[in-house]
């Protein structure tokens, strides 16, 4: 049975205690890619400020960078919020690249509290990783946890994203397209029946949720995922789980794993005083060599770092 081995100095990136303002923060859930030579991580950078005895979390997108791919440095905030749609965040970014273009997906949230009607998934692009441009909500539904593919099907671009994440039962959907205005057109979605490309996964609760971005393989495209456990009416766990989707249709399932490759066991991993108190939640995915890196957050507040060889992994799905 295949299982990630945790990096024995996690966490790879850490929050500070007290910041600015008397800020608090957490740095979680983080997505990494390889440019040129380098490799930048992108992650969800919370920061919470106490006004009297209320305080508001508001999320930026953090970027960091590593000659190695485990220790990261040069952290700095890369965006934030700017539109009105994004107003009390920007959370939980993907990063892929396609035609010389970074696409960065991430969950904008537009009240506080945030509503299921206000929670969507949102894009923004770069050339440099330096200078991006805003593109915009990307589509009309509850969503969040999704990602650009990193190929053309065809002469076709694709999404997959979490569909009504806040609201059972939750679904992993794939969208083509052929150009982004096409995501920003209300008559695209409403001619795209979103429910004829549903993935038809194997689940252990009414909620799934996209995890890394794809790796694509010779044995088809490697999506590592969140397994989420839900029972009477609260999230209790989340754990790292895999699967294999075929290479010329992403909603085609070849495989799932039966046990799952990593399970809350470190303190750090563990550090929640209230439910889900075990978080592991896999963002991100890159292959080095033979081995597989797999980035996730840990309790809502560290980002960290698992291994395996991918070939292994392979051979289990």
């Amino acid at each position: 049975m295949v299982k990630l081995k945790r990096y024995e100095k996690n966490p790879i990136l850490k929050p500070l205690e007290v910041g600015y303002w008397e800020a608090e923060e957490e740095k979680f859930n983080p997505s990494v890619i390889e440019f040129r030579n380098k490799y930048f991580m992108l992650f969800r950078k919370a920061i919470r400020v106490k006004s009297g005895e209320r305080s508001i979390t508001i999320s930026y997108i953090g970027k960091c960078e590593s000659n190695d791919g485990i220790n990261f440095s040069r952290e700095e905030v890369f965006f934030g919020p700017q539109y009105g749609y994004e107003a009390y965040g920007c959370e939980d970014p993907r990063i892929t690249r396609l035609d010389k273009n970074f696409y960065i997906t991430y969950t904008a949230v537009g009240s506080f509290p945030p509503r299921p009607e206000t929670v969507r998934l949102a894009l923004a692009t770069t050339k440099d990783l330096k200078n991006i441009e805003k593109v915009g909500l990307i589509t009309p539904y509850n969503s969040k946890a999704g990602f650009i593919f990193p190929k053309k099907f065809g002469s076709k671009m694709c999404l997959m994203f979490t569909y009504n994440p806040d609201i059972a039962p939750s679904q992993i959907a794939v969208v083509y397209f052929n150009e982004l205005k096409d995501l920003l057109n209300e008559n695209f979605w409403k001619n795209y029946d979103i429910k004829n490309y549903f993935l038809n996964l194997r689940r252990v609760s009414p909620f799934v949720e996209c995890g890394a971005p794809p790796i694509e393989t010779k044995e088809g495209w490697l999506l590592i995922m969140p397994e989420i456990i839900f029972e009477n009416g609260e999230f209790l766990e989340f754990k790292a789980t895999a699967a294999l989707l075929d290479l010329e249709d992403p909603t085609k399932i070849i495989s799932q794993l039966k046990e799952p490759l990593l399970v809350a066991e470190a303190p750090y991993e563990m550090e929640r005083n209230f439910n889900p108190k075990k978080i592991i939640f896999p963002s991100g995915a890159i292959v080095k060599g033979d081995e597989l890196y797999v980035y996730y957050g840990a309790s809502d507040k560290y980002c960290c770092l698992a291994s395996c060889k991918l070939e292994e992994l392979l051979q289990e799905l």
